[in-house]
């Protein structure tokens, strides 16, 4: 069932952020996107997830810098 409903999903739209909602240190990020296909407006939440990445200098870890990561989204 899936499957057939993902072979008719073959364009792309672009989307509005309208809610970002931070949940502190421990839990995820939660944004929210608006977005129109056919003169229809849907809305989507997804948890943003981070990429951390340790700094260092030399072979010494100093600290981390983290990114967010969204993956490509299809909304059903």
């Amino acid at each position: 069932m899936l499957k057939k409903y993902y072979e008719k999903c073959t364009s792309t739209t672009q989307g509005i952020i309208i809610e970002i909602k931070p949940k502190g240190i421990d839990a995820p990020t939660i944004i929210k996107v608006q977005y129109e296909v056919n003169f229809v407006i849907y809305e989507i939440k997804e948890t943003l997830k981070l990429r951390s990445e340790i700094i260092k200098i030399g072979f010494l870890p100093i600290g981390q810098i983290k990114e967010p990561k969204l993956k490509k989204y299809s909304s059903w």
